[in-house]
């Protein structure tokens, strides 16, 4: 999406420590949700759409441990809509991978 003149684009780190209020079960439902909330709040306008790649981002470690804060680029076009992805330099395989157990090695 090109940045024109009848755009906006602003770039915000939500805190989405609220989400742990919620049921572990819920928790990434909930970072969804206060994403958008933040948007409306903060953009003035009632129509969002969350990218893929939030998505992505959001449940990429499962519903019950969701970041506690996300960097987002939110764009306001000339109808209202909000579309709020990921800043262009950072991306799901940028974030940290989750690291499967490794066994530690005896030091004698």
């Amino acid at each position: 999406m090109s940045s024109t003149s009848d755009e906006l684009l602003r770039f915000y780190t939500i805190p989405l420590g609220k989400a742990w209020i919620a049921p572990r079960h819920r928790r990434a439902v909930r970072v969804i949700t206060l994403i958008k909330e933040f948007a409306i709040r903060h953009m003035k306008s009632d129509s969002v759409m969350i990218s893929p790649d939030v998505n992505l981002y959001v449940w990429k470690r499962g519903i019950q441990h969701p970041p506690r804060k996300i960097r987002v680029q939110i764009t306001k076009n000339s109808d209202g809509l909000l579309v709020i992805s990921l800043p262009k330099n950072e991306s799901v395989e940028d974030a940290k991978p989750v690291e499967d157990a490794k066994p530690v090695e005896d030091a004698k």
